[in-house]
């Protein structure tokens, strides 16, 4: 049972962080080709 409940929590915790890197990912992207954008013109 407790088992259970440890690798349910980790399969949370890994879905948490792997949407909190995509969101960071693509923040980074966004403000690197504004940045590009900016020098560019």
């Amino acid at each position: 049972m407790l088992k259970k409940i440890i690798i349910s929590i980790k399969n949370k915790i890994i879905k948490y962080w792997t949407h909190l890197a995509y969101e960071v990912k693509e923040v980074v992207k966004n403000r690197i080709s504004t940045t590009w954008q900016y020098h560019n013109t």
